[in-house]
C-alpha cells in the first residue's frame, strides 16, 4: 500500500504559512532513558485527580522506561506537550510507540493535538496530518460522564497489551515553522481499569518517513526463562509491524544452531505461530516450553520470524530455557498446585495454562477440558472434565459449550455477561473483563452465537474446583475464524484458585 501525501482539504491557516526553504537535518528521538523527569522542554498538565504525565518504568518499549499517564475516575484532561520544535525539511512524519489499558467502553481516551508558529492547538487530522499506521481506532462517548473531549475519534477503551506504532504525516508545507505537539489524554467520571491502567507513550520520533512496506520489529533478539519440571511455562516478546502495508508473518522453531527449515523440538512451542499484522499494528508472541519432555538442564532454541518484510525476511530469536526439578509444586505460572509463595513473580493462586493452541472439533463429543489437571480430549462418559466446547445439533454446527455438573454443594456451570440487549446469554469478554460472582449467571449448555469472524475473545467461567474445594473463576481464550463458531482453537485459559475474582490481561 502506498500512502499518498496528496490531501482533499487544508485548513486556511496552513495555506497561508508556505512553504520555506530549510535544510534537512537528522532525526529526533526521545526514549525518556535519560533521568526520571520529562525530557528538557516538555511539560505536563494535570487532571481532576491532580495526576500529571510521569516518566515510569513499569513498562517501556525501547530501554527501560515510557511515559505515562494514570486512568482517573473524574471528569478531566492532562496532556503531554513537547516544546517548540522548529521543523527542518525532511522532518514531515511523526512516530511513537503506545499501549494503554482503560475501561472497555469507551469513555477514556487520547488524540493527538498540533500546534503552529504559537496558534491553538487542533486535532492532528483537522490541520491537515494523514495517520501512516496506528491511527485512531475508535470514538469517545459523547454522552454521560463529562468527558472533555466526548464524541471525538480517539485511541480508547480495552487494553492494549502491546506497544504498537503509530505513524503520522505532519500537515504539508511546515518547514522552518516553530511546532507544538500534545498528547492529550480526557477520562470521565466513571470507572478505571484495574491498575496499572493508563495510557503509555515511547520511542518518539520525528524525521523523515519511514517506508511503508511490511517491517519487522521486535523488541528482543534474546529470551531466556526457567520453570521447574514437569511445567509448561511460557514468555514473550513483541512483534510490530512499522510498515504500513500488512505483514504476514510464521514462526518456526528449531533446535540451536540449526537452519529455519529443520524439524520443531517437540519440547517447544509458539502462540502464534502465524499471522497477519496490520499497519503499525502489534502482537505479543509467547513461546511456551515442557517441562516434562524437555528434561532437566538448560536447553536452547531459536524462534525463526519468517515474513514478507523484503529487507529482513527472516530474524532468528535465541530462546534458552533452564528446567530444574520441582518436589512440590505440580505446575508454575501453568496448573499450579501449591500456594506457598511465588513463582516467575506471579502468586501462585493465579493458574495460567500457558500457551495450548487445541483446536475443537467440529463434532458432538467435541473437546472436553479439565481445568486443574489440563487434562482434555473427547467428551466419554468416565472423563472428568470441567467443560465440554462442542458443535451443537442445531442443524448450523454452532459452537456450544456445556458445563458439567460437578458434585458440589450446589450446582456452579455458567456463562458470564449479558448480549447487548440487555438479555442473559453468552457474550465474547474481552481484556480488562471482570470474571467473577457479579455479575454471573448459571446456564448448564448453550450455543456461542456472538462471535465475530476472525476475532478472538474469552468466555468466563465458574467451576468446583476438587483440590481447593471451593468455585473457582477463570476464562478460555478463544479464536475462531466464523461467526458460527468453527473452526475454533482455545489458545490458553486461566483461573485464581483462591476463589477470587479474576480479571482477563
Amino acid at each position: 500500500m502506498s500512502v499518498p501525501r496528496s490531501r482533499t482539504r487544508f485548513p486556511l491557516l496552513l495555506l497561508a504559512l508556505g512553504s520555506l526553504s530549510v535544510p534537512a537535518a537528522a532525526e529526533r528521538l526521545w526514549t525518556f532513558d535519560d533521568g526520571n523527569g520529562l525530557p528538557e522542554g516538555w511539560t505536563t498538565t494535570l487532571d481532576a485527580a491532580g495526576d500529571g504525565w510521569r516518566v515510569v518504568s513499569d513498562r517501556a518499549h525501547s530501554g527501560t522506561r515510557s511515559v505515562r499517564i494514570v486512568e482517573a475516575e473524574a471528569a478531566g484532561e492532562a496532556s503531554l506537550i513537547t516544546p517548540s520544535l522548529t521543523l527542518a525539511a525532511d522532518e514531515t512524519e511523526l512516530s511513537f510507540r503506545q499501549r494503554w489499558n482503560l475501561e472497555v467502553a469507551p469513555y477514556d481516551g487520547g488524540v493527538l493535538e498540533i500546534a503552529v508558529d504559537g496558534g491553538g492547538f487542533a486535532d492532528i487530522l483537522d490541520a491537515g496530518g494523514l495517520f501512516v499506521a496506528g491511527g485512531y481506532d475508535g470514538t469517545l462517548a459523547a454522552c454521560c460522564g463529562g468527558n472533555p473531549i466526548g464524541g471525538r475519534r480517539a485511541w480508547a477503551g480495552g487494553e492494549r497489551d502491546a506497544f504498537f506504532a503509530t505513524r503520522v504525516m505532519l500537515p504539508p508545507n511546515l518547514a522552518g515553522h516553530a511546532i507544538r505537539l500534545r498528547w492529550r489524554f480526557a477520562t470521565d467520571s466513571s470507572v478505571a481499569a484495574p491498575a496499572p491502567n493508563g495510557w503509555w507513550i515511547d520511542t518518539v520520533r520525528l524525521g523523515a518517513p519511514a517506508t511503508t512496506e511490511p517491517t519487522v520489529e521486535v523488541d528482543r533478539t534474546e529470551l531466556r526463562w526457567s520453570l521447574a519440571a514437569p511445567a509448561t511455562t511460557a514468555a514473550a516478546i513483541n512483534l510490530a509491524n512499522l510498515g504500513a502495508d500488512p505483514l504476514g508473518y510464521a514462526i518456526r522453531l528449531v533446535d540451536d544452531g540449526a537452519l529455519c527449515s529443520a524439524p520443531q523440538p517437540a519440547w517447544l512451542g509458539a502462540t502464534s505461530a502465524a499471522g497477519t499484522l496490520a499497519a503499525g499494528d502489534a502482537a505479543r508472541l509467547w513461546f511456551a516450553a515442557r517441562g516434562d519432555l524437555a528434561g532437566l538442564g538448560r536447553h536452547r532454541a531459536v524462534a525463526c520470524v519468517i515474513s514478507n518484510d523484503p529487507a529482513r525476511p527472516e530474524v532468528r530469536i535465541a530462546l534458552e530455557v533452564t528446567v530444574a526439578s520441582d518436589a512440590g509444586a505440580l505446575f508454575c505460572v501453568g496448573f499450579e498446585s501449591d500456594d506457598s509463595g511465588r513463582c516467575d513473580g506471579t502468586p501462585t493462586s493465579l493458574v495460567r495454562s500457558g500457551p495450548l493452541n487445541w483446536p475443537v472439533p467440529a463434532d458432538f463429543a467435541g473437546l472436553a477440558i479439565d481445568l486443574v489437571t489440563g487434562a482434555h480430549g473427547p467428551k466419554s462418559g468416565g472423563a472428568a472434565a470441567d467443560v465440554n466446547l462442542y458443535a451443537g445439533n442445531d442443524g448450523a454446527g454452532t459452537l456450544s459449550v456445556y458445563w458439567y455438573a460437578d458434585v458440589t454443594p450446589a450446582f456452579v456451570g455458567g456463562v458470564i455477561d449479558v448480549d447487548t440487549t440487555g438479555a442473559i446469554d453468552f457474550s465474547l469478554l474481552q481484556p480488562g473483563g471482570r470474571v467473577g460472582e457479579d455479575p454471573f449467571y448459571s446456564l448448564q449448555s448453550r450455543p456461542l452465537d456472538h462471535w465475530l469472524a476472525g476475532a478472538t475473545g474469552y468466555l468466563g467461567f465458574k467451576f468446583w474446583n476438587e483440590q481447593t474445594g471451593q468455585v473457582n473463576y477463570g476464562y478460555l481464550h478463544l479464536q475462531t475464524t466464523a461467526p458460527a463458531g468453527f473452526p475454533v482453537t482455545v489458545l490458553d485459559y486461566a483461573y485464581d484458585r483462591s476463589g477470587a475474582a479474576i480479571r482477563i490481561p
